[in-house]
């Protein structure tokens, strides 16, 4: 008996897949360049959040606190707004790419 292997990752597929995104270059780097603006703006959360505990609200020192709670709420405005481009343009892009396979697989035809 021969063992099929699967994978999750079909690398012909995937060659094919990027052939169709090719027309689409530019939203596709802007989905990649949002979803890595989403991936550390949520990094840096945390952390400023430990620095304002930890630096200012043991030492009571209020304006400091004031500068790092502005910091998160900017952080969190730049990760909503990366997260909503990155929906916008992962969708738009995924539509288009299926548009253009069922056409040019009608076209085949």
């Amino acid at each position: 008996m021969k063992s099929s292997k699967k994978t999750a990752f079909d690398a012909p597929l995937f060659k094919r897949l990027l052939y169709y995104i090719r027309p689409y270059r530019g939203v596709f780097i802007l989905s990649l360049l949002t979803v890595i603006g989403l991936a550390v703006f949520g990094a840096l959360r945390p952390k400023v959040l430990q620095l304002a505990i930890d630096t200012n609200i043991e030492q009571r020192f209020e304006p400091g606190f004031l500068k790092y709670t502005l910091l998160m709420l900017g952080l969190l405005i730049l990760e909503v707004t990366c997260n909503l481009l990155f929906i916008y343009y992962a969708s738009w892009l995924g539509q288009s790419v299926v548009c253009l396979l069922y056409t040019s697989d009608a076209a085949d035809e």
